[in-house]
């Protein structure tokens, strides 16, 4: 019998986000690191470092066992469940005007609970509608859902508005996925409308970032720093971009240019053809990962397969569409490239994951 290969559309395009990542951060990273630390390969060194771990960690969640996941998919999610309930403790750490870090104690290591909860929540919801897919018309099931979900995305909202999204539209595309009624969606979407307009309303630094969307350049010194200098990154670059190394923007004119606001210096620096080749990839792995999810024979495969896929595709839309000025402003990663951490730790497991279902079938 021949043995199954990993699908190469899947990892190649993971590889390819991975080596531009490398690119970028090198990049993006230059001038703060020559000012903040003395060294302009200081962050790309801590990154190298971040992703090098990251593989093994990729390698080895290949080989995990989507039973082993299912299994403990309930103990992982009140895991990551009481974890972000320790960001409204004194754990909790801000930055940013949000406070989305955990901090342990002693040894000062610091981590984004809701990282864990994105995944975490994928595994245990995709359990559920697989266990209870006869029952799913069923008042008791559909509000077992809606308070899965609920507690997912209502628990980290309040404190990573941005994350929470992610989460609340990944799961309710599995609950769609699953064979979602129209009244069930209605409320599943409407519910979730609500819900953000609330935390909206409550942070004033959000009305203030919506209000940056709606028009980024009516106070440029202010709120709308970011958002301006991020279109005028995309602005400078062009079509073909003024070349790699030789962003403007990267020195002191854009925050967070290695991290949230990567995209704008690819736009600067590879100008259109860049980013749209960025987008091209990105779109390559979400039609591969969703090929592999329809591959699976297991439902609960297919779900989790179609979760991770959605979940990294949402978090790149939502970070490519903040840059272009097209979302309000959030804070965001984009996967596979922005400057590591445990945030590129969690993305290369599960996409390890993803990997591993492809040569399953």
């Amino acid at each position: 019998m021949k043995k199954k290969s990993f699908h190469l559309g899947l990892l190649t395009s993971i590889i390819i986000l991975l080596i531009l990542g490398v690119l970028f951060v090198a990049s993006a990273s230059s001038y703060e690191g020559l000012t903040k630390m003395g060294n302009n390969l200081h962050f790309i060194k801590r990154h190298l470092i971040f992703l090098a771990i990251g593989l093994v960690f990729f390698y080895l969640s290949t080989r995990i066992s989507t039973k082993a996941i299912r299994k403990l998919s309930l103990p992982f999610f009140a895991l990551s469940v009481f974890l972000c309930l320790l960001l409204y403790t004194p754990l909790g750490v801000s930055h940013y005007n949000s406070v989305r870090w955990l901090r342990i104690p002693v040894v000062g290591f610091e981590f984004m609970p809701s990282d864990l909860l994105k995944y975490a929540s994928i595994f245990y919801l995709s359990d559920y509608l697989v266990r209870h897919r006869k029952s799913i018309r069923e008042f008791k099931t559909f509000f077992m859902i809606i308070v899965i979900i609920g507690i997912s995305t209502g628990l980290v909202i309040l404190r990573d508005f941005s994350t929470g999204m992610v989460i609340g539209l990944t799961l309710i595309a599995l609950f769609f996925v699953m064979g979602m009624k129209l009244y069930q969606g209605i409320i599943s979407v409407g519910g979730g409308g609500a819900l953000a307009y609330i935390m909206i309303r409550m942070m004033p630094y959000r009305m203030e970032r919506m209000m940056s969307f709606l028009d980024p350049f009516d106070d440029i010194q202010d709120t709308d720093w970011q958002l301006a200098n991020s279109l005028f990154a995309h602005g400078i670059g062009g079509f073909w971009g003024v070349g790699y190394l030789n962003s403007r923007l990267k020195q002191g004119y854009l925050p967070m240019s290695y991290n949230d606001f990567i995209f704008p210096i690819i736009g600067e620096e590879w100008g259109f053809v860049g980013t749209f080749f960025v987008v091209i990839v990105y779109f390559l792995f979400t039609f591969f990962g969703l090929q592999v999810a329809s591959r699976c024979k297991n439902p609960y495969e297919q779900l989790i397969g179609t979760g991770i896929t959605m979940s990294i595709a949402i978090q790149a839309f939502f970070n490519m569409g903040v840059s272009i000025g097209i979302l309000p402003v959030t804070g965001l990663t984009l996967p596979f490239i922005s400057y590591g951490g445990t945030s590129l730790w969690v993305c290369l497991v599960a996409s390890g994951i993803l990997l591993g279902l492809s040569k399953k079938h």
